[in-house]
């Protein structure tokens, strides 16, 4: 029996890009200029492979996105849980 490997996040993030382009970006104008800033879509499962890079980043978002990424792996285990939050009060924040 042959292993079937499908990829479901592509559909998604294919209509993101295409129809809520609008709604990941802000623009405006200004005197003679204008402002645009745009905003990448992404799925925060992505990162779960790139552990080690968010644990070393600089960006706020980074241990947000740890703290998601652990939230997940012990949804039915509180026991790990409770544990990881007492670890990560008692370091110097990133102890997940």
């Amino acid at each position: 029996m042959s292993k079937v490997t499908a990829n479901y996040d592509e559909s998604w993030k294919e209509a993101l890009s295409e129809y809520f382009d609008s709604f990941l970006s802000f623009e405006y104008d200004i005197s003679d200029g204008e402002v645009n800033l745009k905003f990448p879509s992404v799925k925060l499962l992505d990162y779960e492979s790139r552990w080690d890079e968010l644990e070393s980043s600089n960006n706020p978002f980074a241990m947000i996105t740890m703290a998601h990424l652990k939230t997940l792996a012990t949804t039915r285990n509180l026991v790990e849980r409770a544990e990881r939050s007492r670890r990560h009060s008692a370091s110097d924040g990133n102890g997940f």
